[in-house]
């Protein structure tokens, strides 16, 4: 069984969107194509991926499991898949890594929102407000409970929903604030009135790396994939 580079980037922009349609503008693929990947990767593992419901998609949980960075990390070194792309605080012992992209988490708020004029926040200073998040399932809600409660806090969640498009739509009818990635918040800018703070927490950038078994060892065609995915990366 095997899935290459581009159905697995494509499956995490879908479960990040909330949307097969807006995972597929991502990859700047059609949507019918994105569809076609996605079912052939069910078909391949046995399984659905995806709870497709009318508000969009969330992954179910052989999908939860295809997204955690520990089973691409055992693929790769097993030999079940020639690269993976992981955040950088995964162990990636024993393999050869290099630089992908950075991505980055904003708060989003609306934009009559107390917080409005404000460029820059601490996760810490955003808990006095309500929150929009994510359902329980979702490892970033967990996460951000997980940093609440560290700080002997806990999040006001007024609502959870699947997506984060729809986390944006609530925001903007100011039910609450949000936490998202930038992509997502600049995309929906354009189309609503909602605005993004930088937070000021070293978690809130995520650095992506590519992780192989060896270079050297790579058909190819591979070999081309991971220079041509590092080498933007590697020439700024």
């Amino acid at each position: 069984m095997r899935f290459d580079l581009t159905d697995l980037t494509l499956f995490v922009h879908v479960v990040e969107a909330g949307s097969i349609t807006h995972g597929a503008e991502h990859m700047h693929l059609a949507i019918a194509a994105a569809s076609t990947r996605i079912r052939n990767m069910e078909a391949a593992l046995g399984a659905p991926l995806l709870h497709r419901e009318r508000q969009g998609v969330h992954p179910t949980e052989a999908g939860r499991t295809l997204l955690h960075s520990d089973e691409i990390v055992a693929a790769v070194a097993d030999g079940t898949a020639d690269i993976g792309i992981v955040a950088s605080t995964v162990e990636v012992a024993g393999l050869e890594v290099l630089p992908f992209r950075v991505d980055r988490f904003v708060l989003v708020i609306a934009a009559s929102h107390l917080l409005a004029a404000a460029e820059k926040i601490a996760f810490a200073d955003t808990l006095d407000f309500d929150f929009v998040g994510l359902d329980r399932a979702s490892a970033l809600q967990r996460f951000l409970s997980d940093k609440a409660e560290r700080i002997g806090r806990r999040l006001r969640l007024r609502v959870q929903l699947r997506s984060f498009d729809a986390v944006c739509r609530l925001v903007e009818c100011n039910v609450g604030i949000g936490i998202v990635p930038a992509t997502t918040a600049e995309r929906q800018s354009k189309t609503m009135s909602i605005h993004k703070l930088e937070l000021s927490d070293e978690w809130a950038v995520r650095k992506l790396t590519i992780c192989v078994r060896r270079q050297a060892d790579l058909p190819v065609y591979a070999r081309e994939l991971v220079r041509h995915l590092a080498a933007p990366v590697q020439a700024d």
